[in-house]
């Protein structure tokens, strides 16, 4: 069996990261509609490769079941995505906080929910 190229999978995993950089300093906030249609794209995404990620974890694995695959892990990613664009309008919407009017009179306080990251 070959050895890992240490400094491939390095200078990969950096691409990967510029990628992802990119694409979030393009879109730094985007709209619920935005994060709907990329949640989507997501679950084609998997649909579409279902059995070559269902191949991939049972060679992880050794051997395992295709069922078990499917409805341990595809199952539940698919069902979480469908739950999150049900509810990310909502997710997105600021909160307010409390605040102690006697130390702060007058102030007002509120949450803005937004991305801080780039993975």
């Amino acid at each position: 069996m070959n050895a890992p190229n240490h400094d491939a999978i390095a200078v990969s995993l950096h691409e990967a990261l510029e990628l992802q950089r990119a694409a979030f300093l393009s879109a730094p906030s985007p709209s619920a509609q935005q994060r709907r249609d990329d949640l989507r794209q997501l679950a084609r995404m998997l649909s579409d490769h279902r059995q070559a990620l269902v191949e991939a974890i049972a060679q992880d694995y050794g051997s395992r079941s295709s069922f078990e695959t499917l409805f341990a892990e595809f199952l539940v990613v698919i069902q979480s995505i469908h739950h999150a664009r049900k509810h990310v309008a909502r997710w997105m919407k600021p909160q307010r906080r409390a605040i102690d009017w006697l130390l702060y009179p007058g102030a007002g306080n509120r949450l803005i929910p937004q991305p801080v990251g780039v993975v």
